[in-house]
């Protein structure tokens, strides 16, 4: 399920508990590590910390932005952001 404009993401598991987008992208990144793919993952400032642990469990490098998809899209084509002030 999304929200209106399909900027959030959440879905329902099995047992009918409902499963956040921060826990989406945890399972999206360890399925990534999983297939041996590494690289920078961005996130932004008030993304749970969930996904913080998780990097540093697998020891990859987490790059956390404000709050704007032109920061994420930045990160994703430059391969760092561009950040206010810098």
């Amino acid at each position: 399920m999304t929200d209106g404009d399909a900027d959030r993401v959440g879905a329902v598991t099995a047992g009918g508990r409902f499963f956040d987008s921060h826990q989406i992208f945890s399972v999206f990144i360890k399925h990534l590590y999983g297939r041996g793919l590494r690289g920078l993952v961005v996130k932004t400032v008030p993304s749970r910390r969930l996904i913080e642990l998780l990097t540093r469990q697998l020891g990859l490098e987490l790059l956390e932005t404000p709050v704007s998809f032109k920061y994420i899209a930045d990160a994703f084509l430059k391969g760092r952001p561009t950040l206010p002030g810098s």
